[in-house]
């Protein structure tokens, strides 16, 4: 099993050659069909994960001393800050020299919504030992099979996408997409969200989510100039992995899809 993760690694990092991808995409949909429950010994494995609260930072906020703690803020998380205030805020923080933005973050954290939001986001979250614990173990099994991986730090959130990376060590998950399928806030949403969709807004597809964006991180697909084919066998490399690494999750939470889908 080891050899085949190795080979996997090295066609990840290779070209797409229609020959042998045709013959990789029918190993790995038979090694997949044939899920094994078997695991390798990662005992003396050691993974240590840190994990950042920017929500619990953000919503600490006190309208006292608040423009010196938004630059604090800034300071902990010098890349995700901006990513979330720009990229999924929308604001344009750069272009703000009168710093007018920071009002506006007060107003954001005091809003009855985002508090109501955080504060059931909260009654879930508040501890996140046992997600770090499932995280940690996926990762022991990562590194089992790629020993030089960099283990990233992973930061929680809400307001965000269920699974994200910003830069290029950090993992992020927004904790408010966890929250169960018939949770009143995503009855909020702009747009009616479908319900194959939110019924995997559930903690239990918290780290197979996390390692799914941690995977297509380290072997990015471009799809520029390729195949459909292409992109089919690129996701059946990422599912193989995630299985490997995720040995005692069911198929259903792997891949997103019921039986009955």
């Amino acid at each position: 099993m080891k050899f085949i993760l190795k080979e996997l690694n090295l066609l990840f990092k290779q070209s797409f050659f229609p020959g042998r991808n045709v013959l990789f995409f029918a190993l790995v949909v038979f090694i997949v069909s044939c899920h094994s429950s078997s695991a390798p010994d990662i005992s003396n494995i050691r993974v240590e994960l840190k994990v950042n609260r920017f929500e619990k930072d953000l919503f600490s906020l006190t309208k006292t001393d608040y423009k010196a703690q938004v630059d604090s803020l800034q300071k902990k998380y010098p890349v995700l800050f901006p990513f979330y205030f720009q990229e999924i805020g929308g604001w344009n923080i750069a272009a703000d020299k009168d710093s007018a933005w920071k009002d506006s973050v007060l107003q954001y954290v005091q809003s009855a919504y985002s508090k109501a939001l955080y504060d059931s986001t909260m009654l879930r979250f508040d501890d996140v030992s046992a997600f770090k614990k499932s995280m940690e173990l996926s990762l022991r099994y990562y590194r089992y099979y790629f020993p030089e991986a960099a283990i990233p730090a992973v930061t929680t959130l809400i307001n965000g996408p269920p699974a994200f990376t910003a830069g290029n060590e950090l993992l992020c998950i927004s904790l408010d997409k966890y929250l169960g399928p018939f949770s009143a806030f995503y009855k909020y949403e702009a747009e009616p969200i479908p319900y194959y969709l939110l019924r995997r807004f559930k903690p239990e597809y918290m780290v197979s989510n996390c390692i799914q964006v941690f995977c297509t991180g380290n072997f990015e697909f471009n799809p520029t100039g390729k195949k459909l084919l292409d992109a089919m066998i690129y996701n059946g490399k990422i599912l193989y992995l995630k299985q490997q690494v995720l040995p005692d999750t069911p198929d259903s939470i792997i891949t997103g899809y019921e039986a009955n889908d």
